[in-house]
């Protein structure tokens, strides 16, 4: 029979692996290591069937309506310990596990878009030490280089994305475009090349599908969690040569082939939210590592 002095001894040293393993993953220069929370519950048959039906109805011509369209698209998994962080309405995301970037020793968070609203970021850096990274290149976000600094985060005026792109919604000028960086070119410039990116948030007004095909590219981009708001536009396509129907044919393709990107790198879907300023043309979506998190 197994006595209470050996559980009590099996306990402290799973206690103490357990500690020896979160201890190991709090340095700079982390690579994707499972979380030392809770895992993340990968919902595997839920996912197969989340598949077969979406496979049954993609060709249904009742989902080719941007009301309809994102209801092909569910969470695929369940966060333990998520939370929305930032103010009521647009611009707030869904972290996964917050938890564990209050008790990390240091965490990267690199933060694309924001129109001069960085509440999200500022929450951020109120409950976790993570270095904060914030990109925007528009006119609008340019007052936020002495801004952030309050709460130590830094700002760039830099886009995401590869050439070059137009100017987006929020700016009155027009006429002109705006320099874009790849990610890898933006990690290289600051030095953060060899480090994991525990959240990296994408809200570009369009530019996204072309941003996540090259950031996913080999399946190699070392980040744990993805924020991203979808559109149901791209500003990279010139709508005056489009039909209503082509264009939207061809969202309703980049917005697939995303998915199943994400999917091929091991991303799973955690949470979505309509984004009711646009209502069906925007959606936030929070994509998780399955293996940075530890799935089961």
């Amino acid at each position: 029979m197994v006595s209470r002095f050996q559980i009590t001894a099996v306990f402290i040293i799973g206690l103490g692996v357990l500690f020896i393993r979160c201890s190991l993953i709090t340095g700079q220069f982390r690579t994707l290591q499972p979380s030392c929370s809770q895992p993340l519950i990968l919902r595997r048959d839920r996912i197969a069937r989340m598949d077969r039906q979406r496979d049954e109805q993609r060709l249904n011509p009742v989902f080719e309506s941007p009301n309809l369209f994102w209801a092909l698209y569910e969470p695929e998994v369940t966060c333990p310990h998520e939370e929305r962080v930032g103010n009521i309405g647009d611009g707030a995301k869904w972290i996964c596990d917050l938890p564990s970037l209050t008790t990390a020793k240091s965490c990267l968070v690199m933060s694309f878009g924001s129109a001069g609203d960085d509440e999200y970021e500022r929450a951020i850096a109120k409950s976790t030490k993570c270095d904060i990274q914030i990109f925007d290149p528009s006119p609008r976000a340019a007052g936020m280089v002495e801004k952030v600094k309050e709460y130590g985060a830094e700002f760039h005026q830099i886009g995401l994305g590869r050439g070059r792109a137009a100017r987006g919604l929020w700016d009155a000028r027009t006429g002109d475009s705006y320099h874009l960086s790849t990610l890898r070119e933006i990690r290289e410039k600051l030095g953060y090349v060899n480090n994991q990116i525990d959240i990296l948030k994408i809200d570009i007004e369009g530019y996204e599908y072309a941003a996540l095909d090259d950031i996913m590219n080999g399946c190699n981009a070392n980040v744990k969690e993805i924020q991203v708001e979808f559109h149901f536009w791209d500003l990279s396509l010139d709508k005056r040569k489009l039909s209503k129907d082509e264009y939207s044919r061809i969202i309703r393709e980049k917005i697939t082939s995303a998915f199943m990107t994400m999917r091929d790198c091991n991303f799973y879907l955690s949470r979505k939210e309509y984004n009711y300023l646009h209502y069906h043309k925007a959606v936030e979506l929070c994509f998780v590592n399955a293996t940075a998190f530890g799935a089961v």
